[in-house]
């Protein structure tokens, strides 16, 4: 049981520590783009983006043929 804590504990500081980093590169990122006067992404690390509608079956149908770059030929 005690192999299963430390496991835990090593995840959640590894966990811990990248998100620390990617917070650290995002304001790093955030600063250089202020001083240029440029664009930035507003993203946290660890976070799916979410989105603003639910697409409905025909929408994700399409979506998973185009990234698979399948064609039909139309009559």
């Amino acid at each position: 049981m005690d192999h299963v804590w430390a496991a835990y504990n090593q995840e959640a500081k590894e966990f811990s520590y990248r998100r620390y980093m990617a917070d650290v590169t995002r304001l790093i990122g955030e600063n250089l783009a202020m001083m240029t006067h440029g664009e930035y992404v507003i993203s946290v690390w660890g976070e799916k983006p979410k989105k603003e509608e639910p697409e409905d079956g025909d929408a994700i149908a399409l979506d998973i043929i185009k990234r698979a770059g399948l064609k039909f030929k139309e009559n």
